[in-house]
């Protein structure tokens, strides 16, 4: 739990607000070691925040108290020396070591990689790439054994012969093959995977199965979980090292036909993964809109099948990536489900850059699944720009559910002293405050299936000096709460509102002092992103005017004015059911923005 300044800054003026109270959680802290509390986690009987060691006991003979730092609330204490918190961060381990034994029985090293791909029609559409390329594929050794000597050249007068048409299957069978090569040399023992679907759903696993699921299978949920259940074993049981070289063989051998049941295969991923363990991966590689099967995004309704997807994933532990080849649209808005849940990623490329995207997902593994984050700050404060179905505790408490959690996940939030008004009703002067209390609790289940709880806290001092605030802040962390803060009002479709906090989060790093270079090429760098958010959004507002989205005229609003209550409302929920629902048009392209723009560091 990091603060962006030394001090949090508050103004005495109940009206200026600061975009400079911000706290970013890094994840990464549920990998790293930290102390082992003794005994139970000591919860206030008022807010349920934790007992620390920033926590003020009073010991009067025959027991003790806490006045609680969050709420106030004095609580009677009844416990041992060796029980009361000695470091600021603590695990609290809520398995017993017998359970934790038999949960993680077998599980060490046994991750598995599932490459799940799209081989639809559409993945043969080629493009033109600079340079004579070889590629393995056995379409092209077939083709080339049908030109007949002497026809070799067959290029147009005065075109570039300089090029390679390559098509996306070939890129990412290219990519996959180069995946697996690297494992097969670095990690010899690991286990991988292939799915790929058309109309049907193929499972190669390891190289060693063959089975094609279709028909009316594809259509139910149930009998497609039974069928992974009584092929438990099957598909993926031996290490890269022994069935690399058959993988790679039925991957160059793949062609493309047919429609897309995405649906289908990526459940089948998700549950021959699941196989593994926590901390396995499924890799989807798409270009195209699912239309066969479970998760038809041709019915809207189906929708929630992605929803219940990420849910899988989750019990299961592990994550779900996916990889939109840029051409025709996938409706990644409703794909989103399964990889926020999941702590995968949702990105867009060009064919051409399917391998490097392929190796930085790979690279960043699940380190706990089953992930929820409590942040409880003193009274005073409350959070700002949060949904208020996440916040509790007079808003001075934020809850969120992460699902499975990465080295790489990190979040960040706001917060800012409330009215005078609600300080009076608290009983609270403002100038008497000195420090803010923050405590973040973390509920997750380890990799090897131990349950338990991190606690962090943090007293930050106040300060109501903006000079004495800004002295060292940090650059970095700033221009990421702003971006997130941004690309969530975009994403949440709250266009005007995105404008304003582009401008005021351009506004508050512009004033920042920039002690060296770095701290000033961050700051460039940020401005860049938000203007090309801008333009996203932009481009993104134009779709939707087209799709029904364009603002009623003056002359429609005035006639709507006139008209009596009940009509007008009734006239206004026929123009909106006429309209698709906002999100249903996001631009895939929109969505991989919004969602680099949130996770980038």
């Amino acid at each position: 739990m990091d603060c962006a300044m030394d001090f949090a800054y508050f103004s005495r003026d109940q009206y200026q607000k600061s975009e400079m109270n911000i706290i970013e959680i890094d994840l990464s802290c549920l990998k790293q070691g930290s102390n082992l509390a003794t005994g139970e986690p000591i919860y206030c009987s008022g807010c349920r925040s934790l007992l620390s060691s920033y926590s003020h006991l009073i010991r009067t003979e025959p027991k003790t108290t806490w006045p609680c730092e969050f709420c106030g609330v004095v609580n009677d204490l009844n416990l041992d020396e060796e029980e009361i918190p000695n470091a600021p961060e603590l695990t609290y381990v809520l398995e017993s070591a017998a359970q934790v034994s038999r949960s993680s029985e077998g599980n060490s090293e046994r991750s598995t990689i599932i490459f799940c791909i799209d081989i639809s029609g559409s993945m043969c559409v080629s493009k033109p790439v600079s340079g004579k390329l070889h590629l393995k594929t056995d379409k092209q050794n077939e083709l080339l054994k049908l030109i007949m000597p002497g026809e070799e050249d067959q290029y147009w007068p005065g075109s570039n012969r300089n090029i390679t048409y390559v098509s996306r299957l070939q890129c990412v069978q290219a990519a996959i093959e180069s995946q697996i090569h690297d494992f097969m040399t670095i990690a010899p023992d690991k286990k991988i995977g292939l799915i790929a679907f058309n109309g049907e759903v193929r499972i190669i696993g390891d190289g060693t199965a063959d089975d094609i699921i279709t028909g009316d299978k594809l259509n139910n949920y149930q009998v497609l979980k039974d069928y992974a259940s009584q092929k438990v074993g099957s598909y993926v049981t031996k290490k890269v090292s022994e069935t690399g070289k058959l993988l790679k063989d039925k991957i160059l051998s793949l062609e493309e036909s047919g429609p897309t049941a995405l649906g289908p295969a990526l459940l089948m991923s998700i549950l021959t993964a699941g196989e593994g363990g926590p901390g396995s991966k499924v890799i989807i590689c798409t270009d195209g809109l699912a239309n066969i099967g479970l998760g038809s995004l041709d019915i809207p309704e189906n929708r929630d099948f992605y929803i219940t997807l990420g849910a899988l994933a989750v019990e299961k532990g592990v994550s779900v990536s996916i990889i939109s080849i840029e051409g025709d649209e996938c409706k990644l808005e409703a794909l989103m489900s399964v990889t926020e849940a999941s702590g995968g990623n949702i990105l867009r490329v060009a064919p051409e850059n399917v391998s490097e995207e392929f190796a930085n997902i790979l690279s960043n593994d699940v380190i706990a699944t089953h992930v929820a984050v409590e942040v409880t700050l003193y009274k005073a404060v409350q959070f700002k720009n949060e949904d208020s179905s996440s916040l509790s505790f007079g808003k001075s408490r934020l809850q969120k559910k992460v699902g499975n959690a990465t080295s790489a996940s990190s979040f960040s939030f706001a917060y800012n002293l409330k009215s005078d008004e609600e300080l009076d009703a608290l009983m609270i002067d403002k100038q008497n405050l000195q420090f803010l209390p923050m405590q973040a609790i973390f509920t997750y289940k380890s990799l090897e299936g131990m349950k338990c709880i991190r606690v962090i806290n943090r007293r930050q001092p106040i300060t109501f000096n903006k000079q004495e605030a800004q002295k060292n802040a940090k650059v970095d962390l700033l221009a990421r709460a702003g971006r997130r803060q941004a690309a969530k009002f975009a994403e949440q479709g709250r266009y005007e509102d995105m404008r304003i906090c582009a401008l005021e989060w351009k506004n508050e790093i512009s004033q920042q002092e920039f002690k060296n270079t770095n701290n000033l090429k961050m700051a460039q760098e940020f401005h860049a992103d938000l203007d090309d958010l801008q333009q996203e959004v932009l481009e993104q507002e134009c779709l939707e005017k087209q799709m029904g989205y364009e603002a009623m005229d003056e002359e429609i609003l005035g006639s709507l004015n006139e008209m009596e209550m009940p009509k007008r409302e009734r006239v206004q929920e026929e123009k909106k059911a006429a309209k698709p629902e906002r999100r249903e048009v996001f631009q895939d392209k929109f969505i991989s923005k919004v969602n680099k723009m949130q996770k980038k560091k």
